[in-house]
């Protein structure tokens, strides 16, 4: 703290002599009505700029009555940054192409962290990028109402990225007024282990990508190889990974189509990873990130009329094996017949295979709809409706989601949810009910009161007070088990 206090009165004595001062604060608190445990986070950006000189720091600190042993750090990056070159010594989020290689970032719905830290560098000449680094991940991870750092903060990592773009005249493509872009790119990871027993048992992990667009054509393909350390006894361990998309895009049309095929990419350590494979699943889930997996996935949007557009889309991701897996699709209509009335229908349905450990198979078929009303342009009444049948191993049972919420726009929101869940599944426990219940408890309903209010152009504030059920979630890949949760949540943003 006393770092931080330092820090501060440094950046307001510098505020009057030409710096421009930045920044941002986010502060989550939740109550939980049983127990009266508490959870306390913070997350402030401070930012400072002189010409072409920056320095950012993120100060985060985590308690809670849950345990003994709070969490805080302060990251910082003085960095240079000119129009051609920049240099940087402090913490950063870093990712080469789609992730395959390399995704250092920051998902701040699933509290996910992936921060570099160490020295980076870049050219910027001729239509191309030169990006180089030498830094260690640390990798924070929200499970069981609690932050962990999973990674190993020995592991140093030292990479390289090439971007480049080609253009050529319009008049050489097949479209009226469109230029042929290329953008080529390739990326260099090495990954360096105290454990390693031998000098050349690292792991490395190189690729390439192309990305032609042409008019409304836009293709991209990423190819990556590793070369990976066999633990203990040293040695070399093979992996590829293949990751591809075409869109197609005109007014009132647009379509997206995505291949995928990875074998052993995945690395860094148990729990977690350095890299991050897209997956085709908008619900996040993947088979085993990287390690053995292929799959496709579609989507196409549809505007027939001004006041009706469509939305579908398919995907699938699994192992070899076909064991482990997920399949999803998912349909969506809107309509809106004036300036009054909007109304929305739609449709889920997902299949997974050992995603969750307490099933081995789960379908799921999740109709829906949701209507809305302003009478006078900025006022709107809304109403939605969605029924889960699922079956889970043959156990059948649905939940049914009912939402009222009014609002005043742009500022004001509230929302009142009941979520109702039939569980047959509980008339015969066995060992994987009973992680599902000590997971998710006996409830069978869920009330929830939700409030966005934007009490100024830089300040918002989001509160819920109620019942939420719980269960897995995932996104990018990973996911966790979120326990059922009662009492208040509230979320302060503020931005300077």
């Amino acid at each position: 703290m006393r770092r931080v206090a330092i820090l501060l009165l440094a950046l307001i004595s510098l505020s009057g002599k030409g710096i421009r001062i930045s920044g941002s604060s986010r502060t989550e608190y939740w109550l939980w009505s049983d127990s009266l445990n508490e959870h306390l986070e913070e997350r402030l950006l401070l930012s400072a700029r002189y010409l072409d000189l920056r320095l950012s720091t993120t100060f985060f600190a985590w308690e809670t009555t849950r345990t003994f042993n709070p969490y805080r750090f302060l990251d910082y990056l003085v960095e240079y940054k000119s129009k051609e070159v920049e240099f940087g010594y402090g913490s950063f989020y870093q990712t080469f192409g789609r992730g395959l290689i390399l995704r250092a970032f920051f998902d701040e719905d699933f509290k996910r962290e992936k921060r570099l830290k160490g020295i980076r560098a870049g050219l910027n000449k001729f239509n191309s990028s030169l990006t180089v680094f030498s830094a260690r991940s640390r990798n924070l991870f929200f499970e069981e109402n609690k932050y962990k750092v999973k990674n190993d903060t020995t592991d140093e990592l030292r990479g390289v990225n090439l971007e480049t773009r080609i253009s050529t005249p319009y008049y050489l493509t097949p479209f009226p007024d469109e230029k042929i872009g290329i953008n080529l790119g390739g990326s260099y990871i090495r990954m360096n282990q105290y454990e390693d027993l031998s000098k050349k048992a690292f792991t490395e992990i190189f690729g390439g990508r192309i990305q032609p667009m042409i008019g409304p054509i836009d293709l991209y393909i990423e190819y990556a190889r590793l070369l990976g350390t066999r633990e203990l006894v040293g040695g070399r361990l093979k992996g590829s990974g293949l990751y591809s998309s075409l869109t197609i895009t005109f007014p009132g049309f647009g379509i997206t189509g995505e291949y995928m095929k990875y074998d052993s990419i995945g690395y860094g350590g148990f729990g977690y990873r350095y890299n991050d494979p897209p997956t085709p699943i908008r619900q996040g889930a993947s088979a085993n990130r990287g390690m053995d997996e292929h799959g496709y996935g579609a989507s196409i949007d549809i505007s027939p009329l001004t006041n009706l557009h469509l939305e579908g889309s398919v995907g699938s991701i699994e192992d070899t094996p076909g064991e482990v897996g997920a399949f999803e699709i998912t349909a969506k209509s809107k309509f809106e017949p004036n300036d009054y009335w909007s109304t929305e229908a739609t449709y889920e349905r997902h299949i997974e295979r050992k995603i969750d450990p307490t099933y081995e198979r789960k379908v799921s078929d999740r109709p829906g709809f949701e209507i809305s009303y302003s009478w006078n342009m900025v006022d709107y009444l809304d109403f939605g409706y969605t029924i889960d049948f699922i079956n889970e191993d043959g156990f059948k049972y649905h939940e049914q989601i009912i939402e009222l919420g009014f609002g005043h726009s742009p500022n004001i929101a509230f929302a009142l949810r009941y979520t109702r869940r039939q569980r047959l599944k509980f008339n015969r426990i066995g060992d994987k009910e009973l992680i599902e219940i000590e997971h998710l408890g006996r409830n069978l309903g869920w009330l929830i009161f939700e409030a966005h209010l934007d009490l100024s152009r830089s300040t918002t504030l989001r509160i819920a007070y109620g019942g939420e059920k719980g269960g897995l979630v995932c996104s990018g890949g990973v996911c966790r088990w979120e326990e059922p949760f009662n009492g208040l949540k509230a979320v302060l943003i503020t931005r300077f």
